[in-house]
């Protein structure tokens, strides 16, 4: 550490006794020389402290150290200056393509075929067949479902493509964006939990930091910034995207950090898809972790169907409420269909059934056939065993007795509007 110091001092006396130089193209050159020979020296005091290097052998040293770097609790050093950039563009965050449906995804244009593309026959005997057997033995067909290891492995059809990809808190860690950028070739910005060692506790207290203030840290080819965006509150995040400490001019007196925009306009697969999934929830409460992985599935797969169908149509706006009636519909039809032939349910079940599907004239042809039957007498189920009163009235949406003061009157326009079974020439008007 003191010979880093050393040969650093001997550069800055160097560059000062470097200044006379008698034309202007030779300032030129021994300029670029000198930044490329700072840049280099910068990125080798730098790297020293990264692995960790002591600073409690030099009490000028470790002042230096603490002045110029934000620590981490697992002695992580982010620097508090914007490092100095190379001149060439960095080649990342790259799209060769606009986004939207590819190969057989094209095609499909009905409801159940965009379900189908996420939810077919190998889902569910994937789901019927194998439930879930427990923890799996050692072997080659093992997986790590550990977080860094599910995001690893949810990047491979687009490693080496120089994109970026937006990631949640859950998964977000230091090591596993660095991994990310030196093996696969991908840049992240992600929001970071403020557990995290290599975190730097100024970043994490808010207390006594003013709102919309904006802290960055610089450790190798990561930024770190936290964030107040209201009082007692602190948003942390990361990029390897980002490399300064802009702030984004459109967002006023909120002054917010551009990595915390980007990832607001770029997190629409992350918070975007979980407050979806919340606003029409198939989810009920269960204690089978299976079935809360199923009711989640059925969930993102119902919202994919929709992006599809939504661009195959023009990028249509579709009202997602309807799309999803239809689509339950259509996904109940087939085992609707088979209870309305079975004569052993009770018939209100049969007649919902056929009403569900819209089977009107099978349900007029069966209304006629019920009301012509002889001995059209039976007790009202309304009034109970007590009174025990008869009656010929017969109640055709659930086929069941009701006598005088359990009936209702309505004109012909209310029951032409609600299309209630019982016609008005059925009724007792005595």
């Amino acid at each position: 550490m003191d010979n880093i110091v050393k040969r650093w001092l001997e550069e800055e006396e160097e560059l000062i006794e470097g200044v006379g130089v008698d034309s202007d193209e030779e300032l030129e050159t021994d300029h670029v020389e000198e930044q490329c020979e700072e840049s280099n020296t910068e990125q080798e005091y730098t790297d020293d402290e990264y692995e960790g290097e002591s600073t409690s052998g030099n009490d000028n040293i470790g002042s230096i150290v603490q002045n110029n770097y934000y620590i981490g609790k697992d002695q992580i050093k982010w620097k508090k200056e914007v490092p100095l950039q190379n001149s060439r563009t960095r080649s990342h965050n790259i799209i060769t393509h606009f986004p939207g449906p590819k190969s057989n995804a094209k095609n499909e244009i009905s409801h159940m075929e965009c379900f189908s593309l996420f939810f077919d026959d190998s889902v569910i005997s994937i789901i019927t067949k194998k439930v879930y057997v427990g923890t799996q033995p050692d072997g080659p067909y093992k997986i790590n479902n550990s977080p860094d290891n599910v995001v690893t492995r949810l990047v491979q059809p687009i490693e080496g493509t120089k994109r970026n990809i937006t990631i949640d808190n859950w998964f977000t860690s230091l090591p596993l964006v660095l991994q990310l950028l030196e093996e696969k070739k991908l840049t992240v910005v992600g929001t970071m939990r403020r557990n995290k060692t290599c975190i730097p506790k100024q970043f994490v207290d808010p207390k006594n930091r003013p709102i919309n203030s904006s802290l960055f840290g610089f450790h190798k080819d990561c930024t770190l910034t936290s964030y107040v965006p209201k009082k007692n509150k602190v948003v942390i995040a990361v990029s390897t995207l980002h490399h300064d400490s802009y702030i984004d001019p459109t967002t006023g007196d909120k002054k917010k950090p551009d990595i915390i925009t980007f990832y607001n306009q770029t997190k629409c697969g992350v918070d975007r898809l979980d407050q979806m999934c919340s606003l029409y929830d198939v989810a009920r409460n269960s204690r089978r972790w299976l079935l809360t992985i199923f009711f989640n599935l059925l969930n993102i797969c119902c919202i994919n169907a929709l992006n599809v169908y939504s661009a195959n149509k023009n990028y249509a706006k579709v009202n997602r409420a309807d799309f999803l009636e239809t689509l339950a519909l259509c996904l109940i039809r087939p085992n609707t269909e088979r209870r309305i032939l079975n004569k052993n349910l009770p018939k209100s079940i049969r007649f919902r059934g056929r009403k569900l599907l819209g089977l009107e004239k099978e349900i007029e042809t069966e209304k006629n056939v019920k009301t012509k039957r002889p001995g059209g007498v039976g007790k009202c189920h309304l009034c109970g065993r007590t009174r025990n009163k008869s009656t010929r009235n017969l109640c055709e949406t659930f086929y069941k007795w009701v006598c005088n003061d359990h009936l209702k009157y309505i004109c012909d326009c209310c029951f032409n509007k609600k299309k209630y079974s019982i016609s008005s020439d059925e009724m007792d008007t005595s």
